[in-house]
């Protein structure tokens, strides 16, 4: 494993909270650990910037059939530049297996497919490969994601009386307890404590305050995977998907967010899909 003691030494330190969202230098941090990390770790790093390629792919999708578009917004970082998203019916060879598995096998029905539905293949089958992979920090982190976007999928389902079973992400022991378990906490609150806090954002209609709460157990849950790994490339990694939640942040101050929190609302209460990341 490497080791990035000078680099982890020489970045500036991250919290979620409005001062780290203010003086952090997004891009400058960026590159720094892109000019410092080994061809191995850097393609890892791209993985990691594949969500937000997700989201510009459905974007474009939507965008090519008049549909409604989820994600306004170009999301960034992401590893595919906004002209090479436009033209994905050209481009999509570029693409990572899995996505071009997904537009190759449904491009047919894209004009027949919901957003929704267009959304939840993809992220389908970019949770297949990625919890499958073989770096354990990849793997670990990825799974705990996928399972707590399946947690409030099911809340979700639960408060508007709606069908939950297709529209749970993977199949995974979380999914089966999701399906049957009639109690509040869907018999999981010991291996997922936070549930109860979950349901309340959801009940009470708190968007922001949920995708908050979900960084910071992302945050949190990244802290733990690299408890002892102080200077190696998990902690740069975990490092690095936290800086992700930072720009995310800044990007949604007051005089910047009012676009992505209305997509938010508009997305939990009328389309019952999850916040994105």
């Amino acid at each position: 494993m490497e080791d990035y003691y000078y680099l982890l030494s020489a970045v500036p330190k991250l919290a979620l909270d409005e001062e780290t969202y203010q003086r952090i230098d997004f891009d400058a941090v960026f590159d720094l650990i892109k000019d410092n990390i080994s061809s191995t770790d850097a393609e890892k790093v791209q993985i990691l910037m594949y969500q937000n390629d997700n989201y510009n792919l459905i974007s474009a999708i939507a965008r090519h059939y008049r549909k409604p578009v989820p994600h306004h917004m170009f999301h960034f970082p992401a590893f595919f530049a906004q002209e090479v998203m436009k033209n994905y019916d050209k481009n999509y060879t570029l693409f990572p297996d899995y996505m071009y598995d997904f537009v190759e096998r449904y491009q047919e029905e894209f004009s027949a497919l919901s957003v929704a539905r267009l959304e939840q293949l993809l992220l389908d089958s970019f949770y297949q490969e990625v919890t499958q992979h073989q770096d354990a920090f990849i793997r670990d982190y990825f799974s705990f994601e996928k399972d707590l976007r399946n947690i409030i999928t099911a809340i979700n389902s639960r408060k508007y009386n709606v069908e939950v079973d297709e529209q749970l992400i993977g199949e995974a022991y979380v999914n089966q307890q999701l399906r049957r378990s009639s109690a509040s906490d869907f018999g999981l609150s010991q291996a997922y404590p936070f549930i109860e806090q979950l349901h309340e954002h959801i009940q009470e209609q708190q968007v922001p305050e949920l995708e908050h709460l979900m960084d910071s157990l992302l945050w949190e849950h990244l802290d733990n995977l690299t408890r002892f790994s102080y200077f190696g490339s998990h902690r740069l990694l975990a490092y690095t998907l936290q800086l992700f939640m930072v720009k995310k942040w800044s990007w949604l101050k007051p005089d910047k967010g009012k676009e992505r929190l209305h997509h938010l609302i508009d997305q939990m209460m009328e389309k019952f899909e999850l916040p994105v990341l």
